[in-house]
């Protein structure tokens, strides 16, 4: 509510000042050392913090890998282990980026100061600056490295699009608020940063309402790994148009397949996907047969084929008959209904469009009258209608969601 500097009112308190705070709905045994006073969700307690520490040249011993040592920082002081990156000690009057892993949570800011004391008995034996406040432990030797090069890039960073970049990089993606109590920026100001470097594709935006942070390095690295596997996937089955999302689920995701949708190399034909240049291997053999098909399908309108109808029909190996239907669907031309009936696009297209003057009063009465199926076809086919997103159940009734 207030703020005094020896028993005066003031407006603000620098650093240096020693301040006296009001603050409403906040007791003194609420408050102990070092804790910190903030902007709500600026700060964010840690129990890991990325530093570059600098051991005395007075020091009488080495700082080691995992010692145990007293951290003072700010007011706060808590005991602390000191993870090393590269090497097993760093010895008096040299410099390294280490881990330091607080037994308690801690609030530090971007480029606080702090000295390092050993357990027992206490001497001063380093110092340093906090790089990150917040991080995970690095596992491993590949991880380490990576952090340490990393820290050095990120301490001898001039600007904040430049410090962003590496972050990002360094994350591969990152939400836009995580990246704000990083960088101790407001969410503005990253999300300024940000648009800025998605310009020249350094970064790219995605996510719900844009939240996400995406590195431009890493999906560079996504779509070539995304192109080879497309081109090794048409290599072996140049009779299938498109492959299957799932199959590349473990090289990529859905956030990054969003911005992939931008690049020209690939195509997107409902859930799956293929190089854009890529030419169906068919003979006029299969086309025929296709063609037949598809017009039987149409035919047969609303009442719709199963698969073992088209089989039955056309003489063909079931195998045959897959191939047949897999390709008439990654054209666009069918829909597979309850698994097992096929229905012409253009149909469920109609059906959409006729359902316009009824969208919030759809009955089961009402879609028969207007496809003049048995209730055989029906109930599998508004079925497939809510389960896509067309239209949505409600008690007896259903209500057109899509616009068409």
């Amino acid at each position: 509510r207030s703020i005094q500097i020896h028993k005066k009112t003031v407006a603000s308190a620098a650093a240096g000042q020693r301040a006296a705070v009001n603050i409403s709905g906040v007791g003194i045994d609420d408050t102990s050392r070092g804790d910190v006073l903030t902007q709500k969700g600026y700060f964010c307690s840690t129990e890991c913090i990325n530093a570059v520490v600098r051991v005395l040249p007075s020091s009488p011993m080495p700082l080691e890998h995992r010692q145990r040592l007293h951290l003072h920082v700010g007011a706060a002081e808590a005991v602390v282990r000191i993870s090393l990156l590269r090497e097993a000690q760093i010895s008096p009057g040299k410099s390294a980026f280490v881990q330091l892993l607080p037994e308690r949570p801690l609030t530090v800011a971007l480029n606080d100061r702090f000295i390092l004391r050993t357990y027992s008995p206490l001497h001063t034996i380093a110092g340093g600056e906090v790089i990150l406040s917040r991080s995970d432990p690095a596992r491993g030797r590949n991880e380490k490295e990576a952090l340490d090069d990393f820290l050095k890039n990120i301490s001898n960073a001039s600007s904040v699009p430049e410090r962003l970049t590496l972050l990002v990089d360094s994350k591969k993606t990152i939400m836009i608020d995580e990246a704000a109590r990083l960088l101790e920026l407001t969410e503005q100001e990253i999300k300024n940063c940000a648009a800025e470097l998605a310009q020249l594709k350094k970064i790219y935006i995605t996510g719900t309402g844009g939240a996400l942070l995406v590195s431009g390095a890493y999906l560079k690295r996504i779509c070539g790994d995304l192109y080879t596997a497309l081109a090794e996937f048409h290599k072996r089955n140049p009779e299938s148009i498109c492959m299957e999302y799932e199959k590349i689920a473990r090289q990529t995701f859905d956030a990054v397949l969003g911005i992939l949708r931008a690049n020209t190399q690939f195509k997107y034909v409902d859930n799956r996907i293929r190089l854009n240049d890529f030419a169906f291997a068919s003979d006029s053999g299969f086309m025929n047969r296709a063609a037949w098909a598809a017009d039987a399908i149409t035919k047969a309108g609303y009442s719709m084929l199963t698969l073992d109808e088209v089989a039955a029909a056309s003489n063909l190996e079931r195998a045959k008959v897959n191939e047949i239907i897999a390709y008439l669907r990654e054209n666009g031309e069918i829909v597979i209904v309850g698994g097992k009936y096929i229905l012409p696009k253009t149909l469920l297209d109609s059906l959409s469009q006729k359902l316009l003057p009824i969208r919030s009063d759809i009955t089961l009465s009402a879609v028969r009258e207007i496809t003049g199926c048995s209730r055989k076809y029906l109930i599998p086919l508004l079925e497939y209608m809510d389960g896509v997103g067309i239209t949505r159940r409600v008690g007896d009734k259903r209500i057109l969601l899509k616009k068409v």
